[in-house]
């Protein structure tokens, strides 16, 4: 199986800036384990726009990440609280 290779937008870049640590913490560990297993059920991946191929996965309990995956490309959109991510993923 192929490695995952993750790009970010310059919004995620600004909103991951904006975090706790411990909520980048999260993140990164959200990542590798979507890295290692994208089908994790720790995850909780899921489409929210089919039209535009959004996608959600949890980091924690309260932060979200939003991004576009494409065979082994995904393009991390945004990580945000819960509520917040999905006004606008």
């Amino acid at each position: 199986m192929p490695s995952v290779q993750f790009e970010s937008t310059r919004r995620f870049d600004r909103c991951y800036r904006s975090l706790h640590p411990d909520d980048k913490e999260h993140v990164k560990e959200a990542l590798r384990r979507f890295a290692s297993n994208p089908r994790s059920n720790s995850l909780r991946a899921k489409k929210i726009d089919t039209k535009r191929n959004i996608w959600s996965m949890r980091a924690s309990r309260s932060i979200r990440i939003t991004f576009n995956w494409e065979a082994d490309q995904v393009v991390l959109r945004a990580v945000a609280n819960s509520h917040d991510i999905y006004r606008d993923p």
